[in-house]
């Protein structure tokens, strides 16, 4: 299969692909998440990250899933993200680091451990994992934060491992597919549990006093668990929001079905995104929302 990702080679998203659909596929590394998804007109499916579970949702990803309806989401899975210190081989010492790369996600994902390790280090933000580990390859005293595979590809050593603020660190993956076209059958996941069923929802409310309340009210009424709930502002309308709402049922169950019907009258929108099998994988714990 061909699967665009966030890249280049050697990020995060590239090293979910390979954990979720293994060596053979065909990498289509693209430079924004914004591209990503516009790639699916040309491949069989892309990857996208949606949540971290120590610096919360991918809020470009989330904006991109408001802004199109031309896009399904086929599954999600969570994969643990561990993440490295590693500069040039010549670099032996922490006290030699001057600057440290990585994507801002993951400089937030480190932020404890750089600040009690590295107080003396600027702490720089670059597109991705991959460009911070080419960074450090090319300068004297920089370290990069970094996933396994992008050190590798740049021949760094590994001055500290796994410097994640929290040992449980996962983030959240979608795999989506465009609507039209032939839909491609997904390998079921080696390492991971039984999937639940979830079922992503986004909703522009009414401008009017208890318009949040009245909307989350059929939840409660039918009995549909919220497994995740974001505001995002809507675009060209200062201070108004959407709300992305995941729920853990399927589209088509009848206490969700009953929830949609009072939703149309309580909502200005109510887009009923996918429903998705949702994938623990790597250490087999509950995905932290």
């Amino acid at each position: 299969m061909n699967i665009a990702f966030l890249g280049p080679e050697g990020t995060h998203s590239h090293e979910a692909c390979i954990r979720r659909f293994g060596p053979r596929f065909t990498p289509r590394p693209c430079r924004t998440l914004r591209e990503v998804v516009e790639a699916l007109a040309g491949v069989d499916a892309a990857l996208v990250p949606v949540e971290n579970s120590l610096e919360g949702p991918v809020t470009q990803t989330l904006d991109l899933l408001a802004q199109r309806t031309n896009v399904v989401v086929r599954e999600a899975f969570d994969t643990p993200i561990r993440n490295h210190l590693a500069a040039r081989p010549q670099l032996i010492s922490l006290n030699d680091v001057r600057t440290v790369y990585s994507h801002p996600q993951v400089l937030g994902q480190c932020e404890q451990w750089l600040h009690r390790h590295l107080p003396h280090a600027d702490l720089v933000p670059v597109a991705s994992t991959a460009e911070a580990a080419r960074r450090a390859a090319a300068e004297r005293r920089a370290a990069a934060v970094a996933g396994q595979v992008a050190i590798g590809l740049h021949c760094l050593r590994i001055l500290a491992p796994d410097i994640q603020d929290m040992a449980n660190n996962a983030t959240r993956f979608l795999v989506l597919t465009a609507p039209t076209g032939p839909r491609i059958a997904l390998p079921k996941p080696k390492d991971a549990a039984r999937p639940r069923t979830r079922t992503l929802i986004y909703l522009i409310l009414h401008d009017c006093p208890g318009a949040l309340l009245a909307a989350l009210a059929p939840f409660d009424r039918n009995g549909v668990n919220l497994t995740f709930i974001q505001s995002r502002p809507l675009a060209g309308r200062a201070w108004d929001y959407g709300f992305f709402v995941e729920v853990d049922a399927a589209g088509n169950s009848l206490p969700l079905r009953r929830t949609l019907k009072a939703l149309a009258s309580e909502t200005q929108v109510c887009r009923v995104i996918s429903t998705y099998p949702c994938y623990g994988m790597g250490d087999g714990k509950k995905r932290v929302v």
